[in-house]
């Protein structure tokens, strides 16, 4: 019978118990049931009170094989599908918490026990969140206790935010060993998987309290860096943790990443192209950002840009800019001279705006009618905004001395 079909399952085990009929049942039957069961809201019904005590009652140190495997999945199904306020949660614990019966599951679960208290149902979440906060990776000190699973279900989620909770305290202190902290717990540099669920979490911990200031550019580099390393970057990421993240915390990380690609953007050019006008072009789209003027944020490189970017992303001395180094569009122009250009992408006071290397001109979109414009593409080409026409056709302006002051009235007007 399908796990899929938890009811199928019960019925059958509950007819057995009824009839006295157990043959050709084994424990992996009883085992495959009662996960089913417990997994479920069968075990709530009225009717299967009688199966339930009866799963239960398997819970029990007779040392066959069959009932150790049991009782360990037994276990590991009460730390996945823990609620504080679950009836079924208290039962299991209540059954599991004596020495004798959790020793069955043949597991190294003993500092978990005493020392994480994870039986003590009311409590379990919050004691465990302290003793998190207690070591400098509570990801290993679990893994070290017997937590075969930190990042799991049940038990470790109600935990997670509890941790999430107590960190956020520190941070409000001014305590910045709080932001390595709660990086370490999702995305811990010892496990290969960041946290998936609740991760939005802390995520919006770390990024919320930027809203109306700048971190130190250290605690930026870091917080970004190890974001974008364990959850992508969140302009070319549409589902997971960053969907999840509120609002506020989406736009402090996207204000950072468009400040990061601007800087990477210029530090390109200045390899590419030896020109005195990039000192200009830079300064103005970077006061832009500081004012917050730029809301999003792309480039597209040439096949000398890639070569550069990626050769400037193994220097020591861009680690800020690693991430934006390695996120980028490709320059696939028709034209050969146009394939030699690099483009910035930029949302800008609500207009699009494309900037260009060489002799490209900078092109200003209307702020209203259709969108001509789309970020966070995989390829661009210098045609497709050259020969715009019509409606939402962009202004183009060649790089002279009036320029700056040009660009900028198209902007905010």
């Amino acid at each position: 019978m399908s796990v899929s079909d938890p009811e199928k399952l019960a019925k059958e085990m509950d007819r057995r118990r009824k009839s006295g009929e157990w043959s050709d049942f084994y424990w992996k039957d009883a085992t495959q049931t009662a996960l089913a069961f417990a997994g479920s809201d069968l075990w709530e019904r009225r009717r299967y009170r009688k199966l339930l005590n009866l799963l239960l009652d398997q819970i029990g140190p007779n040392g066959t094989d069959g009932n150790r495997a049991y009782i360990r999945a037994l276990f590991r199904k009460y730390l996945a599908t823990f609620q504080s306020g679950s009836r079924l949660t208290v039962r299991l614990a209540e059954k599991l918490q004596s020495e004798e019966n959790w020793r069955e599951t043949g597991l190294p679960i003993e500092s978990l026990i005493k020392d994480w208290h994870v039986f003590e149902v009311k409590d379990a979440p919050r004691w465990i969140a302290n003793r998190m906060r207690e070591h400098k990776s509570p990801f290993t000190a679990l893994r070290n206790a017997g937590m075969e699973a930190p990042h799991g279900a049940g038990l470790m989620q109600e935990a997670h935010r509890n941790y999430v909770d107590l960190i956020k305290q520190e941070m409000r202190r001014g305590i910045d060993t709080g932001i390595m902290k709660l990086l370490d717990w999702i995305s811990p540099p010892e496990h290969e998987k960041s946290l998936d669920k609740g991760a939005e979490l802390a995520i919006d911990a770390l990024l919320e309290p930027w809203t109306r200031k700048e971190p130190d550019s250290a605690i930026k580099e870091l917080i970004t860096a190890r974001l974008v390393a364990g959850y992508g970057d969140p302009r070319l990421t549409q589902a997971g943790a960053w969907s999840r993240c509120s609002a506020t915390a989406r736009k402090v990380i996207f204000r950072w990443l468009i400040g990061d690609t601007i800087k990477a953007f210029f530090k390109v050019i200045s390899q590419v192209v030896e020109s005195h006008m990039w000192a200009d072009r830079r300064d103005l789209w970077l006061d832009l950002h500081g004012q917050g003027q730029i809301t999003e944020g792309w480039f597209a490189l040439s096949d000398a840009g890639v070569r550069y970017a990626d050769r400037l992303a193994r220097e020591p001395s861009n680690n800020e800019l690693q991430h934006a180094l390695r996120a980028y569009a490709r320059n696939v122009s028709c034209n050969s001279q146009d394939r030699q250009k690099c483009l910035l992408i930029m949302k800008v006071n609500d207009r699009w705006v494309v900037e260009g290397s060489h002799s490209f001109k900078t092109h200003v979109f209307p702020r209203t009618g259709e969108a001509r414009v789309t970020p966070y593409e995989d390829f661009y080409t210098c045609e497709q905004f050259r020969e715009m026409t019509g409606p939402g056709e962009p202004e183009r302006f060649v790089h002279h001395a009036n320029w700056r002051y040009s660009v900028f009235s198209a902007l905010m007007t």
